[in-house]
């Protein structure tokens, strides 16, 4: 049942990709392309069946991410930022146009009218050195390659596995959206991804104080984090407090440090906590972060409180949506873009290293760890 959940939901998100952009085309368009999505990625299975009983396997991978990397840089070329609509990349540029001209970050082109940043200020610095390559499109390229070698590791051994997660990701409508329009929903996810497995995958902390403070670091650049943080660090602490108090007074700590400036007076007219309010009211957030937090208590396992924080963060969406849909309606929601359905990319890394994990994972909750 898990794996249909966690198959559904990025079936549900490319779909909606899919429909969205392949739809102005023709009304036939979704119908052909998810068909040709599913052909080639049975295709692509067997394929690397083959490869696998000819010791191919490696070159295949190797292909796959030579023309991944080919295809999104011809992208790149051929259409540059400045004909795309999307403005997360514009948020960036905003972001460090403001701070290099001594203006408050987070001020918007037009006060009240066009977007403020709603990142906080450690993803901006991340994201700094591709602005000055001027191409911030490398980062969800570099997400993407880093999510095939995860799931290129775990599958290891199973071949019909490791061409279906090739495919789900080479052939994903919203990830060569996200490339093509320089959007960092799903590289920002893929980090929090990273840094939590050394605390999901052991029943104690990790050694030492690098996994914490990074943890803590990307936890600081956006607060959407803390849905997956919460739920995990008490499900640990209140099993043992001892044990878990170090590692969670780090994370927390550092995440703090890397907040805190925007209580300087510089960020007290535009902040991205105005942004968040725009997304779902606050008391919504706290009821779905609450609650999953104390479902997150009811039992042992790390893929149980990852199940749980995810299920905290689709639902958070699925509100967001819900209530836009209510007052607009499904045409101009999807097709108008009264909804960003980029969003529904938070959780799918999440989504996709737990489908496929392997069945069969005895020993995964007491491996130590290692910092």
């Amino acid at each position: 049942m898990n794996r249909i959940w966690h198959l559904g939901m990025w079936a549900l998100v490319n779909g909606l990709f899919l429909y969205k952009y392949s739809g102005r085309i023709s009304v036939w368009a979704p119908l052909i392309g998810a068909a040709a999505i599913l052909a080639l990625t049975f295709l692509g299975i067997k394929a690397m069946s083959m490869a696998d009983r000819r010791g191919r396997q490696n070159l295949v991978g190797l292909l796959a991410a030579t023309g991944l990397v080919g295809v999104s840089i011809v992208a790149f070329h051929l259409i540059p930022a400045s004909m795309i609509r999307v403005d997360r990349f514009e948020m960036i540029q905003l972001f460090w146009d403001n701070t290099f001209a001594g203006i408050p970050p987070y001020t918007p082109k037009i006060p009240y009218v066009s977007n403020v940043p709603s990142q906080f200020p450690l993803y901006f610095v991340f994201a700094l050195p591709f602005h000055l390559i001027h191409e911030v499109g490398w980062i969800s390229l570099i997400s993407v390659l880093g999510m095939g070698h995860l799931l290129w590791k775990m599958t290891s051994g199973r071949p019909a596995a490791r061409g279906a997660a090739l495919c789900l990701l080479l052939l994903s409508p919203a990830l060569w959206w996200e490339i093509v329009c320089r959007s960092t929903i799903f590289a920002n996810a893929v980090l929090f991804l990273v840094v939590l497995l050394p605390f999901y995958r052991s029943p104690s902390p990790p050694v030492g104080v690098r996994s914490p403070i990074l943890l803590g670091i990307a936890a600081a650049t956006r607060s959407i984090s803390f849905q997956l943080l919460i739920p995990l660090f008490m499900q640990r602490f209140v099993r043992s407090p001892k044990a878990w108090w170090k590692s969670s007074t780090l994370v927390f700590g550092t995440a703090a440090l890397g907040i805190a400036p925007l209580l300087l007076p510089v960020f007290r007219e535009w902040n991205p906590f105005k942004v968040s309010g725009l997304f779902l009211p606050s008391w919504i957030i706290a009821i779905v972060l609450f609650s999953t937090t104390i479902v997150a208590c009811l039992r042992d396992g790390w893929k149980w409180s990852l199940s749980v924080a995810i299920l905290g963060m689709d639902a958070m969406v699925f509100i967001y949506a819900g209530q836009i849909v209510w007052s607009e309606g499904w045409v101009n929601s999807i097709s108008g873009s009264a909804i960003d359905i980029s969003y529904l990319l938070l959780s799918s890394p999440f989504h996709l290293y737990l489908l496929f994990q392997p069945m069969d994972t005895r020993g995964s909750e007491s491996e130590p760890a290692k910092g």
